[in-house]
């Protein structure tokens, strides 16, 4: 059965626009499940609705009234919606009659097509990256800032080279001074002296030391002799021969934060900066 619109709002069909608007504020304020206690106000409250939405749009009520009209006619299916014919499936082209243009064409769509979705892909974790590229940096200032820092102590008299095996038969070596102990590198014992002097550079804020130097007296190196003098690592360490972490670290942070046209290389710095961060927070306390 077809709904008549018009008479919904207690109108004909030759009703005008403000009259059509004047009618349906008035059954809405009446009509409102609110205000109306009659079990039927909702659905007699959408039937209002739907015939506003209808009527007071000029194309959909053209279309109405055609409609209307056919149905007053004797036409039992005016108001039913017809089927529009879809074509089928186009048949699959051969290869082989694809011109080379054509091809290339549909490359370039499928090559966009798959960058945006690498995009929509990686897009998400930009904000981590970003977060991790900073703190790398801030670390890594941190770092730089300690290491710039480095303070050398007063020449120390060298009392005793000490050299013992621990469990499982490996060597240490150790200088002994009388301010302090401090583990070397094996190789570096045949360098040393009884009775040499040690000046020992070290890092303020961290307190590691990252390189010794050997004087053959307090003042060797400000004089112009010949003297001895040696420096040495104490040990391999991230001041020295594995510095090239927090270099690594840097480039990967830098990376993060410039790359936010390719979310695929930014997750991928931003996995290598989840590997280096801990990584060179161990270097740092192994050193």
């Amino acid at each position: 059965m077809a709904k008549d619109y018009y008479q919904v709002l207690g109108l004909s069909q030759q009703a005008s626009e403000q009259e059509i608007k004047h009618s349906f504020r008035q059954l809405a304020m009446k009509l409102h499940p609110d205000s109306n206690s009659d079990p039927n106000a909702h659905d007699l409250f959408l039937q209002l609705n739907e015939a506003y939405q209808t009527l007071s749009d000029p194309q959909l009520r053209k279309q109405y009234d055609l409609q209307l009209q056919r149905f007053k006619n004797g036409d039992p299916f005016a108001f039913q919606k017809r089927k529009v014919y879809q074509p089928g499936p186009k048949r699959p082209t051969d290869p082989a009659d694809i011109s080379e243009e054509e091809r290339r064409r549909r490359y370039r769509e499928a090559k966009i097509k798959q960058e945006k979705a690498i995009f929509a892909e990686f897009v998400q974790y930009r904000p981590y990256v970003k977060i991790l590229s900073w703190i790398s940096l801030g670390l890594m200032l941190v770092f730089l800032l300690d290491w710039g820092l480095g303070k050398a102590s007063e020449p120390e008299k060298l009392v005793d080279v000490i050299q013992s095996y621990e469990p499982g038969s490996q060597l240490r070596c150790e200088v002994q001074t009388p301010q302090r102990i401090l583990p070397i590198r094996c190789n570096r014992v045949e360098l040393l002296t009884r009775g040499d002097y040690l000046t020992f550079y070290s890092t303020p804020l961290f307190g590691k030391t990252y390189r010794i130097i050997v004087q053959a007296s307090p003042d060797a190196l400000s004089s112009a002799q010949g003297s001895k003098s040696v420096r040495f690592s104490p040990k391999p360490s991230i001041y020295n021969i594995f510095s090239f972490f927090w270099v690594l670290l840097i480039g990967f942070a830098v990376g993060g934060l410039i790359f936010d046209k390719k979310p695929d290389f930014q997750f991928r710095f931003g996995l290598g900066m989840l590997g280096l961060i801990p990584l060179n927070l161990l270097m740092l306390y192994l050193s």
